[in-house]
This record gives C-alpha cells, sequence and structure tokens, in this order.
C-alpha cells in the first residue's frame, strides 16, 4: 500500500530504459525518500559514448574479482563516472564498459560491413553492364539504403556517390573510416543514470545488472 511504501526509509526503484518517461521521472522526484536509477538510451547522450576508455577505472566487483583470478584481464567491467542534467536535474551518470560484449558486438558488426561491401560491388557491377533495372540512380540508391535497413545499419558507413553522364550511370563508394569509428564507440557500453549521488560507482552499476538479471529470469 501507499501508506506503507511512505513510511519506508529509503527506497531506490530500479528501471529500463522503456520506463523512464517525464512523468515517471517528475513523480519519483516529488516523493521524499524515494531514488531510482535507470538505464538509458545511447542515442540520446552521444558526448557520453565518445569518451575515450582511458578515462575508464575498472570496477572493483566480485566478477570482475573472478575474472582476475582466472587471468582475464582483457574482460574486466570498467565504468567513467560523470554527472549531468537529466529530466531537469542534475544526476549522477556512469557509463560502463564490457569488452567482452564489445568484441563480441565488433564481430558482428565486420561481417554485416564485409555483406554490405559485398552488395556494394555486385551493384556496381551491374551498373557498369548498364543492366536496365540499374540506370536510375534513385532506384539504385534506394536498394543500397534497402541493404542497410536489413542489415540493422547507418546508411551512411559508405559514401555512395552516383552520376549520370551522356546517358550512362557511374557509381563509386568509399568507406567512411571516420563515422565507422563513431558508430563502434557504443559497442559494450550502457548507461545508468541515477539521483543516488552519494551511492558509489559499484553499488550503482550492481543494482543495474540485478535489474537485468531479474528480469532474464
Amino acid at each position: 500500500s501507499m501508506k506503507s511504501f511512505g513510511q519506508a526509509k529509503r527506497l531506490t526503484i530500479v528501471f529500463d530504459k522503456g520506463m523512464n518517461s517525464d512523468d515517471n521521472v517528475a513523480a519519483i522526484d516529488a516523493r521524499e525518500g524515494v531514488n531510482f536509477i535507470t538505464c538509458y538510451s545511447p542515442s540520446f547522450a552521444p558526448e557520453l559514448i565518445h569518451v575515450k576508455l582511458d578515462r575508464f577505472t575498472v570496477l572493483d566487483t566480485v566478477k570482475n574479482q573472478e575474472l582476475r583470478d582466472a587471468g582475464k584481464l582483457e574482460d574486466l567491467l570498467q565504468a567513467f563516472r560523470s554527472t549531468g542534467e537529466y529530466w531537469g536535474k542534475e544526476r549522477t551518470v556512469v557509463l560502463t564498459y564490457n569488452p567482452r560484449t564489445a568484441r563480441k558486438q565488433h564481430y558482428d558488426f565486420e561481417n554485416k560491413l564485409f555483406r554490405l561491401e559485398e552488395s556494394l560491388y555486385s551493384m556496381r557491377d551491374k551498373v557498369r553492364k548498364g543492366q536496365p533495372q540499374w540506370k536510375d540512380p534513385k532506384l539504385v540508391e534506394a536498394r543500397y539504403l534497402g541493404i542497410c535497413e536489413e542489415l540493422h545499419l547507418p546508411k551512411d558507413l559508405y559514401d555512395l556517390d552516383l552520376e549520370v553522364a551522356k546517358d550512362r550511370l557511374t557509381m563509386r563508394f568509399r568507406k567512411s573510416y571516420y563515422r565507422i569509428g563513431r558508430y563502434c564507440d557504443k559497442f559494450g557500453k550502457n548507461i545508468i543514470i541515477t539521483d543516488n549521488m552519494e551511492w558509489q560507482t559499484e553499488k550503482i552499476v550492481k543494482a543495474s545488472l540485478d535489474r537485468y538479471l531479474a528480469e532474464k529470469a
């Protein structure tokens, strides 16, 4: 009941990014003795995602100690802590980095990028041969965008150049290493935001991970 809820000394609500609407956070802010920990979408915080890894520190967690004992130093969970204004107030922000997850995401990404590149070579070949369906630049670009969508890749990882001269279409493409690097920056990273400003970073991360495990179960 709300009565016993109100009598709790301190209560921290842990919830997912699907729940962190302005209204929900405002309701928690308005309640005395109630705090929150939530995940935050990396796409809304590009300035955080691109923080260099040398600014992260290894967390003092049970899992990290187990990894250390097993000699898996390359897998240690790290974090970068800061503050920022979210939902109209100053909050604590923790950006975690899991090298293991990052490696898996890199591997999947490289496979997708390879498939995209293969498609681009095949498209260019058809354009060069002047095949009937491959003469209109708008259609060719639409096909490229369709492939990106299918692979769940951003459409700006390659620069596509389609030019018509003397009724012939030429197609060139070039990999954007800068944009690929920026895209890969988010691999293995999670953003946690809390109004528990005095909590240790490890405690914040543990509470967030416990929520994830509970949901998985």
